[in-house]
């Protein structure tokens, strides 16, 4: 699991009398084994002596012991100040490690941690983080996008049930049914196609053959493994009707959309190896190499050409979109961008806030948010910079002292067309459109203290507080207006309630789901939003555009809204033994563990903690 310092001093009670603190120096490993660096792919273990220090540029990478879990004793620091000093007791973090079959959770005594299961190894470039953290369908991920229509499931068997309307969009799967009877790891969404990754790395495709439903063009690349021009597949990322094949030579395969990024011949050689990970903007790619290099492909109007800013794409160590921009954060801490100039590809305006011009104006960036509208930095000295479209939360000078708030900001959650902030005593700031979430006028009072996580689905929020109860605002049809299941997201004081977990939300509904594995919906009822459907026993629930997926404990399916169609066809496939979904928003991976196979959720790159610095 990655820990940044941004993460440790936010959950931290360090301070400094005559400076700041601006580091944690490891003291000693409690268990498991510990990395530091400025990303998964370059850190190197921890040594006492010359590699013992977290700061805005370097993070930790812990991973367990082979069969720890539960309530671990990872680490201890100490606080180190802007002259050196360290402070003299050290401080235990924990991490609660679920075991292989339980869902990612983690908490931790001094910082709050998400974690991976038991015996999971951590992959260059991932970064493992709670399935909690889910946004909304649109902006949840940076590395793959969802299937408007169809679902598909993963059994325990390795092989594949797909359901939803129209079947040429992913819903029929009899063209490729025999390649997908057994050995699937792992199922990938485009939006209009999805894809299945193979236990010996093979990339099996079907859906709408123009948009990724096809990729016999490149079989001797990620499908024959027969053919001395294969080499097994990684991870495969998505936009708009392409699939992008990262293989394990740090090469890069597309097929799809050409216009999108299903062509990449322009930039091939760029791609031959050296590429750690690559970030989706939908209709362009951006793919960060082991030189810190950035290539990019797609749509040139979206962020497909760099061109532009080629020069200053150095030293780089993550990439981010708002869906038609990408920004990179470099190792300084400063950062580039470029894409559409209305929706963040233009940080001219504060580029003297994003980058060292030797006017004392600039402060490292620790985090980078995004939204539909724009993107959000956070610095090392705990101001936010934004910049996008104005109107949609690109400028939040409206906002601006309530932001800069002693407590500090902990996070901030970006739709469409609005951003919220949560900050560090548990309260809310919001900007930008009004009508969309930008506003909290009606619910201000409740959200003052007790916040601890912010959902959207675009046009409204939910806010999580920490009795397990849920407020929300924006666009009232959207699950902007949940009075409807007040009574079941409000502690009334009976003794009768049942905290909320995690909320799930698509672009027009939300899905709260109950300790007790019980859901409550509300927003646009035919996309999943009727509060008269409700479901037990739930374990995780996928959004699609249209409605809602949810795995039970006992391996089962269960789906409402739009991805009902199709449903009943294969209800009697899903009853029992499948072990994931096509899931946008986890690493859905059925893995080998001591010769046995072992299936659980991995939860990867697939949330806002993508927001933070990460490998």
């Amino acid at each position: 699991v990655q820990i940044s310092f941004a993460e440790l001093a936010a959950f931290g009670d360090q301070s400094d009398v005559d400076g700041s603190v601006t580091g944690f120096k490891v003291g000693s490993l409690s268990s498991g084994t510990l990395r530091i660096g400025s990303s998964a792919a370059t850190a190197t273990s921890w040594n006492p002596a010359s590699n013992d220090v977290v700061d805005s540029t370097r993070n930790l990478y812990w991973t367990p012991a082979t069969n720890s879990n539960g309530i671990l004793d990872a680490f201890t620091v100490v606080a180190k100040d802007h002259q050196g000093a360290l402070s003299s007791l050290p401080q235990q973090v924990q991490v609660d490690v679920s075991a292989v079959n339980d869902a990612p959770i983690a908490t931790g005594s001094v910082v709050s941690l998400t974690t991976l299961p038991e015996d999971a190894q951590l992959l260059p470039g991932d970064v493992y983080v709670d399935r909690s953290d889910l946004q909304s369908y649109v902006l949840a991920t940076d590395h793959e996008v969802g299937n408007h229509f169809i679902n598909a499931a993963l059994k325990q068997d390795g092989s594949v049930v797909a359901w939803g309307e129209p079947a040429a969009w992913g819903g029929d799967i009899s063209a490729v049914q025999n390649d997908l009877q057994s050995g699937v790891v792992q199922i990938f969404a485009s939006t209009y196609a999805l894809a299945a990754l193979k236990d010996d790395g093979s990339v099996v495709a079907w859906g709408n053959v123009d948009n990724g439903g096809d990729n016999s063009l490149v079989a001797s690349l990620v499908v024959e493994v027969d053919n001395p021009l294969f080499v097994p597949v990684q991870n495969i990322y998505s936009g708009q009707g392409v699939f992008v094949a990262l293989r394990e030579d740090g090469s890069v395969v597309s097929w799809g959309n050409p216009s999108l990024g299903g062509d990449t011949s322009l930039i091939a050689d760029a791609l031959t190896s050296g590429v750690v990970e690559i970030v989706s903007s939908g209709s362009s790619f951006a793919a960060l190499k082991d030189d810190g290099t950035v290539v990019s492909w797609g749509s040139s109007e979206t962020g497909g050409d760099s061109s532009s800013v080629s020069s200053a794409l150095l030293g780089v160590q993550a990439l981010f979109t708002t869906g038609n921009a990408f920004a990179a954060l470099r190792a300084d801490g400063s950062l580039v961008t470029w894409g559409h100039s209305w929706y963040g590809g233009d940080s001219s305006s504060v580029s003297s806030l994003l980058t060292d011009q030797g006017n004392g104006q600039f402060s490292p960036v620790q985090r980078v948010f995004r939204g539909g509208g724009g993107f959000a930095a956070l610095r090392a000295d705990g101001s936010l910079v934004t910049w996008g479209h104005s109107a949609y939360g690109g400028d939040s000078s409206s906002v601006a002292s309530a932001l800069s708030h002693e407590s500090g900001i902990v996070e901030v959650v970006g739709a469409d067309r609005a951003f919220a902030a949560l900050m560090g005593n548990g309260s809310v700031v919001v900007w930008g459109d009004a009508s969309l979430g930008g506003s909290i006028a009606s619910v201000a009072s409740d959200l003052t203290s007790g916040v601890q996580k912010i959902f959207t689905t675009g046009s409204s929020f939910a806010a999580l507080k920490v009795d397990g109860s849920v407020v929300t605002w924006g666009y009232p049809e959207y699950g902007g207006d949940s009075t409807s299941v007040a009574s079941l997201l409000t502690d009334s004081g009976d003794g009768s309630y049942v905290p909320v977990e995690p909320i799930v939300a698509n672009q027009r509904a939300f899905v709260a789901l109950k300790e007790d594995g019980s859901t409550v919906a509300w927003g646009m009822p035919s996309n999943g939003g009727d509060s008269s459907i409700t479901h037990t026993d739930v374990e995780l629930i996928v959004p699609t555009l249209t409605g809602f997926t949810a795995l039970k404990d006992d391996g089962s399916v269960v789906t409402w809204g739009g991805t009902a169609s199709g449903f009943d066809a294969v209800q009697g496939e899903l009853s029992s033994g499948v072990v994931s979904l096509a899931d946008p928003y986890h690493y859905d991976v059925r893995y080998q563990v001591a010769s046995q196979d072992v299936f659980s959720l991995l939860s990867a790159n697939y949330s806002d903690e993508l927001d933070e610095v990460a490998g």
